[in-house]
């Protein structure tokens, strides 16, 4: 096994069949894609950054090559998250910061263009956990959330000011909360 978590000098490694150019601990990939930081078997493992060609980054921790634990993507863009990964997506706790033709719109939320928006947790990019929805047509949702669906107990307003509060499953109100 190989890991360079300390000043190890690589001069030539071949990743998934892909010759790349390595000094210390940082690599240049073919296509542009530079990666420095900690290594282990080939792979990133432990912290590190990457630079894409297009101007993306990722600083963060990694596990077997992938985003695993607390980093932060910039996206070439100006968009930003911040917070925790789990084998390459967000995943938990975080902060959505996007920008868009450097206007910022978005900070903690995540914005649709129809103005809907939620700010809570997520996990593999869907809501989950605790979190709030509110819809441009006047719907809201705050409660728990299971793979983008209201799963849990939550509270529900719908565009007619109706309200549902108990127990959701699949994104179904199944009734109050006493309703066993």
């Amino acid at each position: 096994m190989l890991c360079t978590r300390d000043q190890a000098r690589i001069q030539f490694l071949l990743v998934k069949g892909k010759s790349v150019i390595s000094f210390d601990n940082s690599v240049v990939y073919k296509d542009g894609t530079k990666y420095e930081g900690e290594w282990c078997e080939g792979k990133a493992e432990g912290f590190g950054t990457i630079i894409f060609p297009d101007l993306s980054e990722y600083t963060g921790h990694w596990v077997s090559g992938k985003y695993h634990g607390q980093g932060t993507f910039k996206a070439n863009v100006g968009s930003v998250y911040t917070g925790e990964w789990k084998m390459g997506k967000y995943d938990g706790d975080g902060k959505l910061t996007l920008d868009y033709h450097n206007f910022l719109i978005f900070i903690g939320k995540f914005i649709w263009p129809d103005k809907s928006q939620y700010e809570g947790s997520w996990k593999n990019c869907k809501e989950n956990g605790k979190g709030e929805f509110k819809g441009s047509d006047g719907t809201s949702y705050n409660g728990q959330w299971l793979n983008g669906l209201f799963n849990g107990i939550g509270k529900l307003v719908n565009s007619k000011g109706e309200v549902y509060e108990g127990k959701f499953k699949d994104g179904k109100f199944m009734g109050t909360v006493d309703d066993g």
